[in-house]
């Protein structure tokens, strides 16, 4: 029987398929994959599964190679030496190539011996990566701007906040572990970067200084508390961007506001190199007040007009012009984001936290409708094409709700828990809804039940 690795596919990733997902499904009957950190995890853990069991013969990898990436591996062959830093490509070091030929024989595997290979056009590569080769120097990165500003921002967060638990701090450091003396002298290079890094906290009302030492502000309390939830990616600078955007605002535009923080946080889809912009969807965003020149400014379009409305991604793909399959990661961090404007918003004297700034949230996170957001979030596998279906059979009927769990539960309080179940299997003579079967109904039966369980409750204690 002929495996349809395309059922497969769209099976775990609940969406429709992009062009990159119906190529990976083509590659999969020659028994090759690739994998990138753009995928669903489910969709990454079915390669690597299929990896594992033997079932595909090689995988292309991304620099997610040597980011913990651990299967039974026997050989691996380098073909490109360069990473993307955000801004541009450079040559990865050899430390970094030593980690990614590291997958090759791991211990707890069937295989006693590995192999490495490259890919090169000279021997400069050969020498660099090879033989004879030079690991780098290993030197702080604490050094650099915006990570020293970052360090010393959440040493005074955490209580650390005197110049004399900073130097000591401090000199337990790599960046400074050969120095014996004072940090805070003039003898030294990196006591006018800290000074310059403590003016640009306070400056930016992060921090104020004291006589003894430094306070952080509820501005400087917010951004670490963000920085712990993204592993300390994140920008101070486009931090105090937002946060300056929303107090110059009277209120809330999604699609500017989206815009603002992908900008700040570098957030950001991709131009695809084979399909151009619809002269439609460049007007459209015009008419929103948006560039369409600006990456920035069209990942917030197509996240506001596309992701949320729960569109087709194929389609989205080709108005846009910009490449969707890493749409889902991308929400996932804006999403994130929309934690700290909330934060941010709250200590603004000017703005309250729009209403449904929340189902927002939810919507952005699932890439479904704000109707559909909180059915979505509170039934697991649900997901954005089958929510989609339910949506489409729904209009068929008036409803006094406005939103998807509420209709369904209005179906429940009319038909009962298991009219509720036929209608969204079709064994009432109404047609099913592609992709659920009875595992996802009963879960969605029993969110609603409860919902209308609570709502039966209430109107008791309100007749009482």
């Amino acid at each position: 029987e002929t495996r349809t690795y395309q059922e497969e596919i769209e099976q775990r990733v609940d969406s429709d398929l992009t062009n990159s997902l119906e190529r990976l499904a083509g590659l999969l009957t020659y028994n090759v994959a690739y994998h990138h950190a753009g995928m669903p995890s489910e969709l990454k853990q079915y390669i690597e599964g299929l990896f594992a069991d033997g079932e595909i013969d090689a995988i292309t990898l991304t620099t997610t190679l040597g980011s913990g990436y651990d299967a039974p591996v026997q050989t691996v062959i380098v073909a490109d030496f360069k990473r993307w830093t955000g801004s541009t490509t450079e040559d990865i070091g050899v430390w970094e190539f030593e980690q990614w030929i590291g997958r090759a024989a791991r211990p707890g595997y069937d295989h006693n011996r590995g192999y490495a290979a490259i890919v090169a056009k000279n021997e400069d590569r050969v020498e660099k990566y090879l033989a004879p080769r030079e690991f780098e120097e290993i030197t702080s990165q604490v050094r650099k701007n915006e990570l020293l500003r970052k360090f010393l921002l959440e040493l005074i967060v955490s209580g650390r906040d005197t110049r004399n638990e900073i130097e000591a701090i401090m000199q337990r450091t790599l960046w400074v572990h050969d120095q014996e003396d004072e940090i805070w002298g003039i003898e030294y290079d990196y006591e006018e970067s800290l000074k310059e890094a403590a003016q640009w906290l306070n400056e930016n009302n992060f921090i104020e200084c004291k006589d003894v030492g430094f306070d952080a502000t509820d501005l400087g309390h917010t951004a670490v508390r963000y920085g712990l939830q993204k592993y300390g990616r994140y920008s101070l600078k486009g931090i105090k961007q937002t946060y300056d955007w929303i107090n110059s605002r009277g209120d809330i535009d999604w699609r500017k506001l989206t815009k603002t923080v992908c900008s700040a946080q570098n957030i950001s889809l991709y131009k695809s190199d084979n399909t151009d912009m619809d002269d439609n969807f460049k007007q459209k965003m015009k008419d929103h007040g948006l560039d369409p020149s600006n990456k920035y400014a069209v990942t917030a379009q197509i996240l506001i007009d596309g992701w949320i409305q729960n569109k087709d991604l194929g389609t989205v793909a080709k108005f846009s012009g910009y490449r969707v399959e890493y749409t889902r990661p991308v929400a996932q961090d804006v999403s994130e984001a929309y934690d700290l404007v909330e934060r941010l918003i709250e200590l603004s004297p000017d703005i309250s936290v729009p209403a449904e700034f929340n189902t927002i949230q939810l919507a952005m996170e699932h890439g479904v409708t704000r109707d559909q957001a909180r059915l979505v979030d509170e039934v697991e596998g649900l997901g954005r094409k089958r929510v989609r279906g339910i949506d489409e059979k729904l209009p068929n009927e008036f409803y006094e709700s406005n939103d998807v769990k509420g209709m369904l539960a209005e179906i429940a309080e009319q038909r009962g828990e298991q009219g509720l179940n036929d209608w969204l299997l079709g064994n009432n003579g109404s047609s099913g809804i592609h992709g659920i079967g009875q595992k996802i109904a009963t879960r969605i039966v029993n969110v609603i039940m409860d919902q209308v369980g609570d709502d039966s409750s209430d109107q008791s204690e309100l007749t009482m």
